[in-house]
């Protein structure tokens, strides 16, 4: 299993979902001024946000993700 970026679970989440950043963290209850900042590399979410994330993109297809 590779290594994947928390930037590029969000973004892969998104674009399944046809989300923008507002639709990502209304969600993921999250603020979307947070979304933007883990995009851009600026933040790192933490704790049960983290876990909620990756269970969310293992859920992805395969062939998407």
């Amino acid at each position: 299993m590779r290594a994947v970026s928390v930037q590029s679970m969000i973004l892969e989440l998104m674009r399944y979902n046809a989300w923008d950043q507002q639709e990502f963290a209304k969600h993921f209850g999250c603020d979307p001024a947070q979304v933007s900042r883990w995009l851009a590399g600026k933040a790192t979410p933490r704790g049960n946000f983290c876990i909620t994330l990756k269970e969310k993109y293992d859920e992805l297809p395969e062939k998407f993700a």
